[in-house]
């Protein structure tokens, strides 16, 4: 059975860290053609591309967050996610992050409560238990909290606030991204430099 496209990711964030550290490529071969190479990304010391950050992640991706009130019901929850196109909403009561509602909440508990779903309330199904993100976290780090916890989506917070949220599909999409990158400035190296091959 062949590997998913989230360990494949994984894969990649280790390529990109094991690999191009070993290489140590000269910081002139990090210009890339079509890839923005955010100043904060590189480690002058060392003279290395590093892990993005949540925060960079967010510059790419935007702040948009979609919420819905802990007292709507689930009717409304899965129409404000059908309208947005997106599989989950950030739960809010008095301006306060409470939970988390996502497809997979609606698939496993609704039909629990024997009662339609514009009579329940997204207080009722909802994940309570939110595992959330820094600014400063890596794109490592996240990809290892959503293994390690099996969620598929992380709220980023900052001075207590809400400023953003990561799906599992952005953070594979930035992990293979930099590791197509990684690979064609090894390639780069290796036949552009005198005495390579």
């Amino acid at each position: 059975m062949g590997l998913s496209t989230f360990d494949q990711a994984t894969q990649c964030l280790e390529f990109v860290q094991t690999e191009l550290v070993d290489v140590r490529m000269p910081f002139d071969i990090l210009r890339a053609d079509s890839v923005e190479i955010l100043p904060d990304q590189i480690n002058h010391n060392k003279k290395e591309i590093t892990m993005k950050t949540v925060k960079h992640l967010l510059q790419e991706k935007g702040h948009t967050v979609v919420t819905i009130d802990s007292e709507d019901s689930v009717l409304s929850a899965m129409q404000r996610m059908a309208a947005n196109n997106i599989g989950a909403l950030l739960v809010m009561s008095g301006g306060q992050l409470v939970g988390i509602f996502t497809e997979r909440d609606f698939s496993r508990k609704a039909y629990l409560l024997d009662k339609p779903v514009k009579d329940t309330l997204v207080k009722e199904i909802m994940t309570r238990k939110v595992f959330y993100v820094r600014l400063s976290d890596t794109n490592e780090d996240c990809m290892a909290l959503i293994t390690e916890m099996r969620v598929r989506h992380l709220p980023v917070i900052d001075d207590d606030k809400v400023v953003g949220l990561l799906s599992i599909g952005d953070l594979v999409k930035d992990a293979i991204s930099q590791c197509q990158f990684v690979i064609h400035q090894l390639e780069r190296y290796i036949y552009d430099t005198p005495g390579k091959i």
